[in-house]
């Protein structure tokens, strides 16, 4: 919270006057209590990972899986 310290400056500040400090320090001040907020690096390397795993299923050959066969009778018929 040292972070806070540099923004006061040692005085009190209005709502507007911390919020103009906050911006001119490149700081976005979130609620993480509710655990809602995930940094935006966290959703781009995940995103990542699932374009990759993606691509690495589509070109999975599954001819070598019985059980995902359609043409076997566990199967037979049905969208998998």
């Amino acid at each position: 919270m040292d972070f806070l310290k540099e923004l006061f400056n040692g005085q009190s500040l209005s709502y507007e006057q911390l919020e103009a400090a906050a911006k001119a320090k490149g700081l976005q001040i979130v609620n993480a209590a509710g655990g809602a907020y995930v940094p935006k690096t966290d959703v781009d390397h995940l995103n990542g990972q699932i374009t990759m795993l993606t691509g690495v299923v589509k070109r999975l050959d599954l001819s070598a899986f019985p059980l995902y066969n359609t043409k076997n009778w566990l199967f037979a018929g049905k969208t998998i």
